[in-house]
């Protein structure tokens, strides 16, 4: 008989399948909670056993119908099939557990595990192993149950079931995610007791919740972890412990960490200069801050805007305008987009001095009373002018130890009176500052 001669598949009980291959296919056509499964596998012409039902689960897997798999499982245990002897195997509720898995029904999957758990009057020959909790805690895992891998595990723990490799590379990400240090590092210490080479992306996914939030201390044990277990630490996790270091505020060990990756050779990315960069600049380190700077140069890393906005704010939290005013000059030539060096003389103050020493006193307190958005407004221009006015500086010699002079620096910068001249310079979160040079 050819296969397009063959049937429809039968709704009726008055007509069973006769072959597994005929259950099957009336089972894919019966829907769900109409009883239409039931009947199929309780009027078919031949006796199925505990395999022949694992492995109509195991059908439906393909398909993710764990909702069909179960119907069929409350099939086998009911009372038309229950009374030919037969009954759900240690297999059987692999495959139930294999199908809710794989469907992301990780919640009926533990139902089944509880099932499964021999207790007074219950079979204990289908007592869940390590395989059935690896693979639930791998579901859990994968759509995201971080609670649920850890009530496993606890679970598990509790009626001596060993845990393997797998499990506690996923109870160490469930860890991780809720900020639980210590169990992670100990999960971390029981792996490298087994002997298992860790895959190289937890080292760096525990750097990184480490960095998130500040635990340099955690972040500096696990990367000692790791050496003494013979893994070198790349480019990335040296990284990570920088980013720790920035929001601990620790400089020095910062400095370290950048002199051990030069010695061992490992790759220093622009961004973990900048990290260190800003750190120094945070605590007002600018010789250290000047000394990465070459460091960089020497090994060939190509500076960005975020280096410059870095070498000149350390330069300024130390209170080196001078120094940070030709760095400026020397960044806005590179073509790099830094913000004007802040100075802590206010603008309109020097503006209100200027006019008094004219003898325009009325006109100095007009000045302080101006409203400060007006004042914003308006210095932001001279500032605009500044800025646009670096350029015309090339001619200035940038390895000159000192900054460049006020008469080298063009005219239509110059706001001054008879007594000073003001350079109006603006940061970037729009405060504006001046430097005065008194003329002799």
């Amino acid at each position: 008989m050819m296969l397009a001669d063959v049937p429809s598949p039968p709704q009726d009980p008055n007509f069973p399948a006769g072959s597994m291959q005929a259950l099957r296919r009336a089972l894919k056509y019966a829907r769900v909670g109409t009883g239409e499964i039931a009947k199929a596998i309780e009027s078919c012409s031949f006796d199925i056993r505990e395999r022949g039902f694992t492995m109509l689960i195991v059908t439906c897997r393909r398909s993710g119908r764990w909702r069909k798999a179960m119907e069929i499982f409350e099939t086998m245990r009911g009372k038309v099939i229950s009374t030919r002897g037969v009954k759900p195997n240690f297999y059987t509720y692999s495959a139930l557990i294999s199908v809710c898995c794989n469907a992301g029904a990780c919640a009926k999957a533990i139902e089944i595990i509880e099932e499964m758990t021999p207790t007074l009057g219950r079979d204990s020959s289908v007592e869940p192993d390590v395989g059935i909790y690896r693979a639930v805690i791998s579901a859990c895992l994968r759509f995201e149950r971080f609670k649920s891998v850890l009530d496993l595990h606890h679970t598990m723990l509790k009626r001596g079931v060993p845990q393997d490799v797998v499990i506690l590379l996923c109870v160490l990400e469930a860890f991780l995610k809720f900020k639980k240090w210590r169990q992670a590092a100990d999960a971390m210490d029981e792996l490298h007791a087994m002997g298992v080479t860790i895959p190289m992306k937890h080292y760096t996914h525990f750097m990184s919740c480490c960095a998130e939030d500040g635990n340099l201390y955690m972040a500096l044990e696990i990367f000692l972890t790791m050496q003494m277990a013979d893994v070198r630490p790349t480019s990335a996790i040296c990284h990570q412990v920088m980013l720790a270091v920035r929001a601990s505020d620790q400089p020095a060990i910062g400095l370290e960490l950048l002199r051990e990756m030069h010695r061992e050779d490992i790759d220093v990315s622009l961004d973990t200069y900048n990290c260190l960069l800003w750190t120094l600049a945070a605590s007002g380190q600018w010789e250290q801050t000047l000394k990465v700077f070459v460091k960089m140069e020497a090994h060939g890393v190509k500076m960005n805007s975020d280096t410059g906005k870095a070498v000149i704010k350390s330069c300024q939290n130390a209170g080196e305008t001078d120094l940070s005013a030709t760095l400026f000059c020397k960044f806005r030539r590179m073509g790099l987009q830094v913000h004007p060096p802040q100075w802590t003389i206010k603008a309109e103050n020097i503006r209100a001095r200027a006019l008094s020493m004219d003898g325009h006193s009325e006109s100095a307190r007009t000045v302080l009373s101006v409203d400060s958005s007006q004042r914003s407004s308006m210095d932001s221009a001279a500032s605009t002018d500044f800025a646009s006015s670096v350029e015309e500086t090339s001619s200035l010699d940038t390895d000159s130890s000192g900054p460049p002079s006020i008469d080298d620096l063009p005219p239509k910068i110059e706001m001054s009176k008879s007594c000073c001249r003001q350079h109006i310079m603006m940061d970037g979160m729009g405060d504006v500052a001046v430097t005065v040079s008194t003329l002799t």
